[in-house]
């Protein structure tokens, strides 16, 4: 199509959209002839023909290739396009990751005609290959007085057109968001319900095998805002078989102390309070799920959550990271049964995937008499991959938050580039917290380096495990 203003061997576009291209540096306005389907592009058809010619000559055509750049997000928008010819991508940057904000079409405007303009809140590419009119204010104060506010006011009435239908799509963005999530949470309401009606999971969880006497207790202790160390030491004097546990696992040579710990006390100074409540529940759960691979690796996770929700909760400086770091430990309680439930009864397989491993997990948490804030965040655990914080209960939200955010960290850890695909709340739920960091950037700027420095104190298993995390996550870098 001939659009107006072919100029002398008017060239290509290159990625710096306040500056006219090499060679093209004359601003001032065009007498060639132009082109009459120009003018009926809505912004121009609104105005009285002169004043249309007069606009269209004081800018200049652009051409840009698919990729090119028309604005940069931050940087002054110096030229105002209107699109003649193609199209353009509206994006942002996010944590490095450019995000769709919108497209831009034949007739829609960008940038800004002042002298001295805002950043650009976005970056405009084009989509296929463009030609638009840049006009600058240069020459657009060149023209009568007249002329310029007709022209001003047709240009402002086209942005707010194109911002009212912004406005409408992400409204019907955010309901279809909203029908997805009530379709989400029908769902699992659904397979939670299965859970809690089938006589199979009753039976199981009530046969399954108990959390020790010790672990139970120590559980149910820490859930008490009044409880301390000193306490612990207490129920160990009680419960002989609890300093049993923490005494033989601090000398075995997963943690390679250079000398023998004779008593609960003295392991607490050397590995730290918080280290030994893990100790001694991890080896509860253990104790509780059968000695098979499968099973081995569900409990390496769990163990490994459970340490990235301790350093968590001690880096967003929440209250009693010990009782975090459980409920790290716990959530795969209920994907046991279902790992159990399928070897049982193999011919159920697709009965038993269509239950919810959470609720599982939390019936049988509630089965072992333990809190009800811990069986809740059990519970609600997935809940996070389609609802925002505020959809659920303020009792368990926080806990469920630090579950969500440690969950993710795992799996970025693990090297899984996709994480944030499955969370697409995360940093409504990170914000909860306390936390506006990207999630990237806490997962490798803090999370990583606290748990290297404090993996001395962790089983040699763990240690490994996030000495390997270096190398995973260095391309977040």
């Amino acid at each position: 199509m001939g659009w107006l203003l072919k100029r002398r061997e008017s060239p290509v576009a290159t990625a710096q959209p306040p500056a006219a291209a090499a060679g093209d540096t004359d601003t001032t306005p065009s007498a060639l002839p132009y082109d009459v389907a120009l003018l009926r592009l809505p912004v121009l058809a609104a105005l009285p023909e002169d004043d249309a010619v007069a606009l269209c000559q004081a800018g200049r055509t652009r051409k840009f290739s698919p990729g090119d750049l028309l604005l940069e997000e931050g940087q002054p928008a110096t030229t105002c396009y209107l699109i003649l010819e193609g199209s353009a991508r509206l994006v942002t940057s996010q944590d490095d990751t450019m995000l769709e904000s919108g497209m831009l079409r034949v007739g829609d405007r960008l940038g800004s005609l002042t002298v001295d303009p805002s950043p650009s809140p976005v970056t405009a590419l084009a989509a296929s290959p463009v030609t638009a009119l840049a006009i600058e204010p240069g020459p657009f104060s060149q023209l009568p007085e007249s002329v310029r506010g007709r022209a001003s006011y047709a240009l402002a009435r086209l942005m707010d057109e194109q911002m009212a239908q912004a406005t409408h799509t992400q409204m019907t963005l955010t309901a279809r968001q909203a029908q997805i999530s009530d379709a989400a949470l029908s769902l699992v309401t659904l397979r939670q319900t299965l859970c809690e009606q089938s006589e199979m999971v009753k039976n199981v969880i009530s046969s399954a095998p108990s959390l020790p006497t010790y672990a139970g207790k120590l559980v149910t202790l820490l859930h008490d805002d009044a409880a301390s160390a000193t306490d612990v030491v207490g129920l160990a004097k009680v419960d002989p078989s609890l300093a049993g546990v923490v005494l033989k696992s601090v000398n075995s040579p997963h943690f390679s102390l250079s000398n023998n710990v004779s008593d609960l006390q003295q392991a607490v100074v050397l590995l730290g309070f918080d280290q030994v409540y893990q100790l001694v529940i991890a080896n509860g759960v253990a104790t509780a799920m059968p000695n098979k691979p499968a099973f081995k690796e569900l409990l390496l996770q769990s163990n490994a959550v459970s340490f990235i929700a301790l350093e968590t909760a001690r880096l967003l400086g929440l209250e009693k990271p010990a009782n975090l770091g459980t409920i790290g430990l716990m959530h795969g309680v209920g994907y046991s049964v279902s790992l159990l439930l399928q070897e049982q009864f193999p011919k159920l397989a697709g009965f038993i995937e269509m239950l919810d491993p959470a609720r599982i997990g939390g019936l049988l948490l509630a089965e072992w008499g333990l809190p009800q804030v811990l069986c809740d965040a059990v519970n609600y655990q997935n809940h996070p991959q389609f609802l925002p914080p505020s959809a659920l209960p303020s009792s368990c939200r926080e806990q469920v938050a630090v579950l969500h955010l440690s969950r993710f960290c795992y799996d970025r850890l693990r090297g899984q580039d996709d994480a944030l695909a499955c969370a697409p709340f995360l940093e409504d739920y990170m914000a909860l917290l306390g936390s506006k960091e990207a999630p990237d950037t806490f997962v490798k700027g803090r999370l990583l380096p606290a748990l290297l420095s404090h993996s001395a104190t962790y089983p040699e298993a763990m240690r490994r495990f996030f000495s390997e995390c270096e190398t995973r996550v260095s391309p977040m870098a």
